[in-house]
């Protein structure tokens, strides 16, 4: 008999078969299913420049058409600034805002960055891996906002004009919530060995969920009552059918690297909603505004 001193490979991915199903649907669930319906906001100002939130009204202010503009070149400072109005059509339903390239085009890992004002409060940050924010939970219709964005181009990693589009999203709470319920016990399962017991148990109880969707319908009281269908087995099944066997603990983390990525502007101004645990040289006595926010219910 012949020796082959190789281990045995799943060549065909047997093992992994049952998991990438789960994965493509849950995906295909999410991008064909949550938005129901979207705004091009249009109305946009373009002013460059190193301006403060302070000093918004002064400096050049230039209209910019987001759908077809581009700006930006490295180490570039700027903002943007735009009102809308919410569509009566979105009354009933959650309203996100969004950010994105253009049409065909990608950013780079870390170049836009931008933070978010709207009415006067700073919301949240957005680069490539954080593209929207949710503004409201029920829409009446008629709400008003005044947006300030306050853009960065970074010197290191900037690749070329940089063009932002704006969205305004209606989206589907069920959708989004059976869409957390299948991704989040998928990626628990992918971390355990192929063989281990409960992962086998996960896929199999995420894909008889997943099967129990009506992905050949388009969106509607049909299609939203499989979705129903779907959650309730996952809570019955996987969520409510035993006590957890571990604690979790959750634990937020960023870093600001001045040493080598950021410039000192840059990194203090998106220090302001956040706990250092310790200062680098470079970094000690330039970010200084310190605050910890702790959502309710959240443990240390």
């Amino acid at each position: 008999m012949r020796h082959f001193d190789v281990d045995f490979r799943d060549k065909n991915g047997e093992r992994y078969q049952l998991s990438k199903r789960i994965a493509e649907l849950t995906e295909a669930l999410m991008a064909n299913y949550f938005v129901y319906d979207t705004e091009v906001l249009e109305g946009v100002w373009f002013r460059d420049g190193k301006f403060t939130y302070e000093q918004r009204e002064e400096g050049t202010w230039l209209p910019f058409d987001t759908e077809h503009d581009t700006w930006g070149y490295a180490d570039c400072y700027a903002w943007m600034k735009h009102s809308f109005t919410v569509p009566t059509r979105f009354a009933g339903r959650p309203v996100y805002y969004q950010i994105l390239p253009q049409e065909g085009k990608k950013w780079a890992w870390g170049s836009p960055q931008a933070l978010l004002y709207a009415n006067g409060e700073a919301l949240q940050g957005f680069d490539s891996n954080h593209t929207r924010t949710r503004l409201l939970d029920c829409a009446q219709g008629g709400e008003h906002y005044e947006m300030l964005l306050n853009l960065y181009a970074g010197g290191r990693d900037y690749e070329g004009k940089i063009g932002t589009r704006l969205r305004l999203l209606s989206v589907d709470d069920e959708v989004e919530k059976l869409y957390w319920h299948l991704r989040t016990p998928l990626e628990v399962a992918n971390l355990k060995e192929p063989d281990e017991l409960a992962r086998i148990h996960l896929l199999q109880t995420l894909n008889e969920a997943v099967s129990l969707v009506s992905f050949h319908l388009p969106y509607g009281e049909d299609f939203l009552e499989s979705v129903r269908e779907a959650t309730a087995y996952l809570e019955k099944e996987l969520y409510g059918k035993r006590e957890m066997e571990a604690t979790v603990s959750a634990v937020g983390h960023t870093h600001i690297d001045v040493a080598w990525l950021w410039r000192l502007r840059a990194g203090g101004r998106n220090s302001d909603c956040l706990l250092f645990l310790c200062h680098s040289a470079q970094a000690d006595g330039r970010i200084s505004r310190l605050s910890l926010y702790v959502l309710p219910g959240a443990a240390l």
